[in-house]
């Protein structure tokens, strides 16, 4: 967990002073294989959609009276709350609030006379004249880390396909052969074989080594995210920056951000301390101030409502760029994205991540990659996968 200050907590909590540490644990803690956690406490920290595993294997407390006694559903963002209520019980509560994001160099921007792209053309013509001039479009690197693949397959799914048809994608409604997912893997597959990210050599490249390349300032574009703030608070950073969603890769479809959770909140069915655990979740949305303060010094915020106004002290030039950008893309509900480590269901994301490369290299045909990702998520639609978003 960020480092909550837990002090006052533990305060509170007489005779288990033992099962907290003075802060928040920086691990996620899971439970082994007999289902009893590592902490005292009981509680861990997993991805979202790791959750239904867990549930599954019946090792988890239902959170029901904690999500009543600590008044969660007033204080939590009601989708946020919602991706841990499953079979009839909350097994979950959310931690780290983000957002995908394009973050960009405003300074080589600038110095070249180009705008921020908006749409689809602006972004085609930005790319086209970076890579004339020698520049990197976007810096990518998955290699050793399968998990960036899912930076890349977001932002067309979001932006080219649309959030309502990725809706309708996983809720059965529609298939990855449908016109919509399949033109936004082929657009991502196109811009590949431009060359737009990293020059089309991302698996050789590290994140640590695409990172450095937007650094030095041979790269215009970074795919991450909100989270990428704690790159950049720790780095000699020689220009100005920014954030934004993504832009729109279609007329019709705007441009958006994929919302997500960066970890959800849960504690094995076999812990002694429930309610240590139970109350520690509670004073973490209880304790908002406490919350806005950390916001204030560079952590991701919890999945609660919040204002810039609300953040007390001056902060960092970098925690007001990308708090401004995080609240600018998730102000309209309606047009939010979904971050595939938050929402995807787990084993199709796992495919996509798994076998992206296959298709960017010709290994693949982009028929035989949507077909063999239908029947995946067949499968898991089958075995009763519920996408957890309005």
């Amino acid at each position: 967990m960020a480092r909550l200050p837990a002090r006052p907590f533990r305060d509170r909590q007489p005779g288990h002073e033992d099962r907290l540490p003075a802060d928040a644990p920086g691990d996620r803690c899971r439970p082994r294989a007999d289902g009893v956690a590592h902490d005292g406490a009981g509680l861990f920290m997993a991805d979202a959609t790791e959750i239904a595993t867990y549930v599954d294997a019946g090792t988890l407390l239902p959170l029901d009276e904690y999500v009543e006694k600590y008044d969660l559903k007033s204080k939590v963002f009601p989708w946020a709350l919602g991706l841990g209520f499953m079979d009839g019980h909350y097994y979950s509560i959310p931690h780290e609030f983000e957002a995908t994001m394009m973050v960009f160099n405003k300074s080589l921007l600038d110095a070249n006379g180009w705008k921020v792209p908006r749409t689809r053309e602006e972004f085609v013509a930005v790319c086209d004249a970076a890579m004339a001039g020698g520049l990197i479009c976007i810096a990518q690197g998955s290699a050793g880390n399968i998990l960036v693949q899912q930076f890349a397959f977001e932002k067309y799914l979001t932006n080219y396909a649309g959030p309502k048809a990725v809706r309708d994608l996983f809720k059965g409604a529609v298939t990855f052969s449908s016109p919509d997912i399949k033109g936004a893997f082929e657009l991502l597959k196109s811009d590949w074989d431009k060359g737009y990210w990293n020059d089309r050599q991302s698996p050789a490249v590290t994140i640590a080594q695409a990172r450095s390349l937007w650094l030095e300032q041979r790269a215009l574009f970074l795919a991450e995210g909100t989270f990428t703030q704690r790159f950049i608070d720790s780095s000699p950073v020689a220009f100005e920056w920014g954030a934004t969603s993504w832009p729109s890769m279609r007329d019709g479809v705007p441009s958006a951000s994929g919302i997500a959770i960066g970890a959800v909140m849960a504690v094995s069915k076999y812990t002694k301390h429930a309610d240590v655990a139970g109350a520690l979740m509670g004073y973490m949305y209880e304790r908002k101030d406490l919350m806005l303060e950390g916001v204030g010094k560079g952590l991701q915020p919890r999945a609660t409502p919040f204002a810039i106004s609300d953040v007390p002290g001056d902060m960092a030039p970098s925690t007001r760029t990308m708090l401004t950008a995080l609240l600018d893309v998730t102000k309209d509900p309606d047009n939010v994205g979904y971050a595939p480590w938050t929402f995807f269901p787990t084993k199709t994301n796992q495919y996509l991540m798994e076998t992206l490369d296959t298709l960017f290299y010709d290994e693949i045909g982009l028929d035989d990659f949507l077909a063999a990702a239908q029947k995946v998520l067949d499968a898991e639609l089958a075995d009763g996968y519920e996408f957890g978003a309005p």
